[in-house]
């Protein structure tokens, strides 16, 4: 039977109202040998107080100072972990009572070196349909080159030995899609494992990380990409197209038409008649009225399907 310590990782930052369900998702996994690490980015409303309030000696508390980042909470989680394996939650998230059980027991039956599941994501603020991510075929080991062309991965999914997340820390520098590029450098060196099984609810928020706002943190992120990823780039033109695609299109809408010179790039790297006009459409600066058609034709579409 295994009985290693398993340290559990959650980054935190003004979740007054949603730290309590994701601690208690923890506390009650069946796997019961845990420590859990709460890294407060510096709130300022009564997280701390929340969390306090939750008497269990497997509970370990920090606060910064200044507001860091969530890479950086996640990195200080790291240096006080003292588990074998470790495991990430969100702060408004929720895992099934199972998670770390399955998971564990998956890592050792298959030999990977991390593993990763599937989640139910709930948009509490628009109120859609909740749905299962990622939409993978079946499960099994994923290759370091599908990782960085396909969004697989989410932080509150991973399970791995903690030898692995101190070699390779969170980049700060990545200020949305850190687990993306967390998973891209692991998967260079380390294999993973994808489970079909769905043992995380998601639940997105207009102030998540990725939510209202983030396209000028995408643009920044796209660019440090760029950089960062080029050696990657020059054996897998599609995680290059991905960036570059990324990057133009979270600069359109920021109102950006500095894009013409990425645009020439995508055409070079992947000739079609689509990328052309774009290419030409970026040059003349017709990108925002292409956007303004764009986005006139969903909503005529969106009305029609409403009625």
């Amino acid at each position: 039977m295994i009985d290693n310590l398993v340290s559990v990782i959650i980054p935190t930052f003004n979740r007054r109202d949603t730290i309590g369900r994701s601690i208690r998702s923890v506390l009650n996994q069946t796997y019961k040998k845990i420590e859990l690490i709460i890294v407060d980015d510096a709130s300022t409303d009564d997280t701390e107080l929340v969390v306090n309030a939750i008497k269990d000696d497997r509970v370990h508390y920090y606060k910064l100072n200044r507001r860091l980042g969530a890479c950086v909470a996640r990195n200080v989680g790291i240096e006080n972990a003292t588990g074998e394996f470790i495991a990430f939650q969100d702060s408004d998230d929720e895992w099934l009572n199972n998670k770390l059980e399955v998971q564990l027991d998956t890592l050792v039956k298959t030999g990977a070196d991390i593993v990763s599941c599937h989640m139910e994501k709930h948009d509490v603020d628009d109120k859609r349909k909740a749905y299962i991510y990622p939409t993978i075929i079946k499960e099994g080991f994923v290759s370091h080159a599908e990782v960085c062309v396909n969004n697989y991965i989410s932080t509150q999914t991973l399970f791995t030995r903690a030898n692995i997340v101190q070699e390779i820390l969170f980049d700060p520098n990545v200020l949305i899609g850190q687990d993306i590029d967390w998973i891209i450098s692991a998967t260079r060196k380390y294999t993973l494992y994808i489970m079909k099984e769905v043992l995380v609810k998601q639940y997105l928020q207009l102030n998540s990380i990725s939510g209202l706002g983030s396209q000028e943190r995408l643009v920044k992120t796209f660019s440090y990409w760029l950089i960062k990823y080029e050696d990657e780039f020059t054996h897998n033109n599609a995680f290059y197209l991905k960036v570059l695609n990324g990057l133009v299109n979270n600069m359109s809408q920021i109102g950006d038409v500095n894009t013409s010179m990425y645009y020439k790039e995508i055409f070079n790297h992947d000739m079609n008649l689509k990328n052309l006009i774009r290419y030409i459409c970026s040059v003349l600066h017709l990108m925002p009225i292409v956007k303004s058609i764009r986005n006139r034709k969903n909503e005529v579409e969106t009305v029609f399907y409403i009625n």
